[in-house]
This record gives C-alpha cells, sequence and structure tokens, in this order.
C-alpha cells in the first residue's frame, strides 16, 4: 500500500503547474478545456485520497491506482505549464511590439 502523504506530495506538486498553466492562458471558455480537465482531476485525487484516509478504506490497489494517476496528471499539468508560459511569453512580445511602433 501507498503511503497517503505521498500520494499528496505527488498531487500538491501536479496542482501548482495546472493552476498556474490555467490562469496564465485564460482560455475562452472557462470549463471546457484542457487546463480545467487537467486541474479538476488534480483536485478530485486529492479529495478522493483525504476520503479514503479519512474514513480508514484501506485499498491496497486504489491507493496505487491513484499514485499512477497523480505522476501522469504531473507530467500533463507541467506540458501544460509549459505551453501557457510560451503562451504568456508571446503575448508579452506582442504587447512590446505594439507600444515599440507607437499603437
Amino acid at each position: 500500500m501507498v503511503p497517503t502523504s505521498l500520494i499528496l506530495v505527488v498531487l500538491t506538486v501536479a496542482y501548482f503547474p495546472a493552476a498556474w498553466a490555467y490562469f496564465w492562458n485564460w482560455p475562452k471558455r472557462r470549463l471546457v478545456n484542457v487546463y480545467f480537465l487537467v486541474l479538476g482531476s488534480v483536485a478530485g485525487l486529492m479529495i478522493i485520497t483525504i476520503v479514503q484516509a479519512v474514513t480508514s478504506a484501506h485499498i491496497v490497489w486504489l491507493s496505487w491506482v491513484v499514485l499512477v494517476g497523480g505522476i501522469l496528471l504531473l507530467i500533463a499539468a507541467i506540458r501544460l505549464f509549459r505551453i501557457g508560459l510560451a503562451k504568456v511569453r508571446a503575448r508579452d512580445r506582442a504587447i512590446a511590439d505594439r507600444m515599440a511602433k507607437g499603437y
């Protein structure tokens, strides 16, 4: 069985890049996009893990599934974070170009 603290550390590390990517990207559709899907999945797995720990329902295979899901979501969150960061840089470059041209 995987310890709950290890699962929550992985999910917490996955939450922050997903949240920053979501808020940096400013998607047009707030709920129906990949950013919200990853952010909501991380939050949902956190809730499932905490409920499992509070109710003392120790299901061995579920803890492994949640850990693997958390690691996969961490990879997805880092990818989305990098994409969001690139969009922010492009937007800043476009604003700087417009300001340099005097628009």
